[in-house]
């Protein structure tokens, strides 16, 4: 092999070299990147299971509450009876 193809060899060895030198580092970015955008959407996703039960967790107090109010509504409509039945008798 002549000097100047062994030299041609060396450059392509070296160019080669650095070009898969340059690619680990880019893929290293990448996977940071990747495992970044992960952590991201994991937190969102947990967040948003927090706004869910949440939410259900405040449905089931409504939902009891209600019924609260129909009690009271519906006690306060039979004392409302009462009275205007007493009212009605002293007269």
């Amino acid at each position: 092999m002549s000097e100047a193809s062994l030299e041609v060899s060396s450059r392509c060895r070296i160019n080669l070299e650095d070009e898969t030198q340059d690619l680990r580092k880019k893929l290293g970015q990448i996977r940071s990147q990747l495992q970044k955008a992960q952590d991201r959407h994991a937190e969102a996703v947990r967040g948003i299971e927090m706004s869910k039960d949440h939410v259900q967790k405040l449905e089931v107090e409504n939902a009891k509450l209600k019924v609260t109010v129909k009690k009271q509504a519906d006690k306060i409509e039979q004392l409302q009876k009462n009275l205007l039945k007493k009212i009605m008798m002293k007269m």
